[in-house]
C-alpha cells in the first residue's frame, strides 16, 4: 500500500505542475502572484504542497488482536490456526450452526482415521446410525484471499484514484477544495476498490464445511458483512 500511495503522489505532483502551468498561461509562477485566470498561485502551490506531508491508510478498522483483526489478516495472507489443547470444533451439520459442542448433551466422540481429526456425533441406540455434528481438528488452514493487495495491484484501482485526484487538484486550483479534500477523495476511492474486491468472490471458493456454517450465500469473505463494513480510510498528518 505504501508503494502504491507513493506512486500515486508522484503522478499527482506531475498533474499539479501541468495544471498550474496551464492556468498560469506561461507566466512565471515565482514572479507573479496571480495568473490571468485570477488564481492565487502562491497560496495554491502552498496548499498543494501539503499533500506530500500526509499519509493515507486504507484497510479494516479493527482493534489490535480483536477477532476482526485476526480474521482480516488471516484472509489477506492465509493462516494456520492450531488448538492450544485438544481440538478445534467445526460445525458440520446444519443443526450445529452457530452452536458449541457444550450446547448438546448427547454427542459421542468418534476417533478419525488419523490423529489430526475426530468427530462429535449423535449415534442411535444400537449404534447403527450416526450423524456427525462437529468435525474436530487440531489445525485449520485458512487459504490466502488477498482483498487489500489484490485491489491495490489492479491497474483500474490506480487509474480511478488518479482521475479522482486530478479532478480534486483542479478544484483546489479553483479554490473549491484543499489538500485534505484531495487526500480524502483518494482514500475513499481506494476504499471503494477494496470493497469491490471483497464483493467479487475472491478465490479459492469456500469449502463444503465453511458453506455449512455461513449465514448467507456462498461467496468468500462475505457472511455477516463485518469485514467489508470495516474498510475505512484515514488521512494522517
Amino acid at each position: 500500500m505504501k508503494n502504491t500511495i507513493r506512486a500515486l503522489m508522484i503522478v499527482l505532483s506531475i498533474i499539479c505542475v501541468i495544471t498550474i502551468t496551464r492556468e498560469a498561461k506561461g507566466k512565471s509562477i515565482m514572479t507573479s502572484k496571480y495568473s490571468e485566470s485570477g488564481i492565487d498561485l502562491e497560496k495554491t502551490i502552498s496548499e498543494l504542497a501539503k499533500i506530500f506531508n500526509k499519509k493515507i491508510i486504507v484497510g479494516p478498522a479493527a482493534a489490535e488482536n480483536s477477532e476482526l483483526a485476526k480474521y482480516a489478516a488471516a484472509n489477506e495472507y492465509g493462516a494456520a490456526i492450531t488448538a492450544k489443547k485438544g481440538y478445534l470444533a467445526i460445525p458440520c451439520h446444519p443443526a450445529a450452526k452457530d452452536r458449541r459442542p457444550s450446547d448438546f448433551g448427547d454427542l459421542v466422540f468418534i476417533p478419525g482415521k488419523n490423529k489430526g481429526h475426530a468427530f462429535l456425533a449423535k449415534v442411535s441406540k444400537g449404534g447403527k446410525y450416526r450423524e456427525n455434528y462437529f468435525l474436530l481438528k487440531r489445525t485449520v488452514r485458512i487459504p490466502e484471499r488477498s482483498y487489500l493487495r489484490g485491489a491495490f495491484d489492479k491497474k483500474e484501482t490506480i487509474d480511478r484514484a488518479v482521475r479522482i485526484g486530478a479532478e480534486m487538484v483542479r478544484r483546489v486550483l479553483l479554490g473549491q477544495a484543499n489538500a485534505r479534500d484531495v487526500l480524502t477523495a483518494i482514500g475513499q476511492s481506494f476504499v471503494s476498490s477494496v470493497k469491490q474486491r471483497i464483493s467479487s468472490n475472491v478465490p479459492p471458493p469456500n469449502s463444503a464445511l465453511t458453506l455449512i456454517t455461513k449465514k448467507r450465500g456462498s461467496a468468500t469473505l462475505i457472511d455477516e458483512g463485518r469485514l467489508i463494513g470495516s474498510i475505512q480510510d484515514e488521512v494522517i498528518g
